[in-house]
């Protein structure tokens, strides 16, 4: 059964996600509630599962990763564990889904330039037996979404 929020648990999740530093203070400044009541409200949405974890987002670019790509991977389903723990292991790998459609599984992956994901497409990611079809599509732009002029979320009519 989903857990239901509110409008300032709503709106306390999309400051957290714009940036999970802001003080406890700024949150409740912005949200015309107390500090105690920010800190409950937090640990509700932790304790819940609602929040996962909190992190960085890192320009991997300034690291000198200058190819940054999404890859669609098939995988033999009488191999799937021992493939997906494989894949788990790849340090180019930053996030990684089980997907629909054409293909089982989505990663984004890193590489330092287009030597190096051709090493990792064909070398690493190739050399997992039991991976039948890749498909790779490199990101040349990338969007803040949170910090897009329209901040309501609108239903379309």
């Amino acid at each position: 059964m989903p857990n239901k929020i509110d409008e300032v648990d709503f709106t306390l999740l999309t400051l957290l996600r714009k940036n999970c530093r802001m003080s406890l203070t700024e949150m409740a400044k912005d949200l015309g509630i107390t500090v105690p009541a920010i800190k409950y409200r937090i640990q509700k949405l932790e304790q819940n599962g609602i929040i996962k974890k909190y992190s960085a987002i890192i320009d991997y670019e300034k690291l000198g990763y200058g190819i940054i790509a999404f890859v669609g991977i098939n995988i033999d389903p009488t191999k799937r564990k021992q493939i997906m723990e494989k894949i788990l292991e790849l340090d180019e790998i930053i996030e990684l889904y089980e997907i629909t459609g054409e293909y089982d599984v989505m990663a984004k992956i890193v590489t330092k330039d287009i030597h190096s994901l051709r090493e990792f497409l064909t070398f690493k990611l190739g050399g997992i037996e039991g991976i039948t079809k890749t498909y790779t599509i490199v990101i040349v732009k990338e969007f803040d979404i949170d910090n897009r002029r329209n901040k309501q979320w609108k239903s379309i009519k």
